[in-house]
């Protein structure tokens, strides 16, 4: 198994990204639907066989209306959990799958969870829509996490930090309204233990903090401090292991992935043309934030499937044959 680790060099076209891994020969033909980094540095994938490649992201289309990413897939398919770090650490099959618009991650024990991005109220309940397995694939549990998710990331004490985007904050799919109860999401971030108990939630603006969360757009967990970036303001917010929230005045708005190392944080993405921007900011505890960094990244080709991740002090972009990784101290 081939490692890279070649450090990110400076083109004309911007910052170039070079591979940390080839994953072509570890998944043999398969193709990956859902990919992060763990806690721990990990590769954590979730992949099916080629011709069930489409099936985990089933739309549901009315003409001349809106189109909405249904809750389950449509039908059942066969999937495998893979964690990788210089070798192959775990390569599991999971029989029967049918979460939608999948996230996935894993535990310090060495089980996973898998969690659909969308969840309906039906009038009494939320759908049961993360599922979480032992460390040979076998299911252990299914927990609401509620609708709208944008990411999911298992801390090292087996928390489960859930980011919310718009829809799950305001509701939609039932939640919300009427008689239906808040959305899950309506703090814009939730955690949860493994039970699928909520264990803290975002504060409102009743409760003293300077923003509210109206769409998460990125976040990340360092050291078991959670980090976000959300809309509309785009602070910097830093979550430490006592829930206590410190904020940065963040002028980079719309960016997608949040990565941290040490007192620096990086923030990839943007609106239209910021697309691919990179930066990096030092944050003081002083409350004080300092440009260190800010360019354009070259991503690596790919036809179909790729996942942009901060994690572990690194910039990870992984795609269906390639894990790359950036670290903040090499920029």
């Amino acid at each position: 198994m081939p490692l890279f680790g070649k450090k990110s060099k400076s083109a004309e076209g911007g910052l170039q990204l070079m591979p940390y891994m080839q994953l072509k020969e570890i998944l043999c033909k398969r193709k990956v639907v859902g990919a992060t980094v763990a806690y721990d540095g990990s590769l954590i994938l979730l992949a099916v066989e080629q011709k069930d490649v489409k099936v985990p992201f089933p739309i549901f289309e009315q003409p001349g209306w809106a189109s909405f990413p249904e809750t389950k897939s449509r039908d059942a398919y066969k999937a495998w959990l893979l964690r990788i770090d210089d070798s192959v650490r775990q390569d599991v099959e999971v029989a029967v799958l049918d979460n939608a618009f999948p996230y996935v991650d894993a535990f310090p024990d060495g089980s996973f969870i898998v969690a659909s991005a969308r969840c309906r109220y039906d009038g009494h309940s939320g759908e049961l829509n993360a599922s979480i397995y032992d460390q040979n694939g076998a299911p252990q549990k299914q927990i609401c996490l509620g609708d709208g998710i944008n990411d999911v990331a298992v801390s090292s004490a087996s928390l489960i930090w859930t980011s919310y985007f718009d829809e799950g904050v305001f509701g939609n799919f039932g939640w919300g309204g009427g008689n239906s109860p808040p959305p899950i999401g309506a703090h814009g971030l939730v955690c949860f233990d493994r039970e699928g108990r909520q264990v803290w939630q975002y504060p409102n603006l009743e409760d003293g903090v300077e923003y509210s969360i109206d769409d998460c757009y990125a976040m990340t967990i360092a050291n078991d401090e959670v980090w976000l970036c959300f809309y509309s303001d785009f602070p910097l917010a830093r979550i430490d292991s006592r829930k206590q929230i410190k904020y940065w005045n963040n002028k980079i708005a719309g960016a997608s992935t949040i990565a941290v190392d040490a007192d620096k944080v990086l923030l990839y993405g943007g609106y239209s043309e910021d697309k691919t921007r990179i930066c990096v900011q030092q944050c003081s505890e002083d409350g004080q934030i300092r440009s260190v960094f800010e360019g354009k990244l070259q991503l690596p080709a790919a036809d179909k499937f790729m996942s942009v991740k901060g994690r572990c002090g690194a910039l990870h972009v992984i795609t269906d044959d390639c894990w790359h990784k950036l670290s903040i101290s090499d920029i």
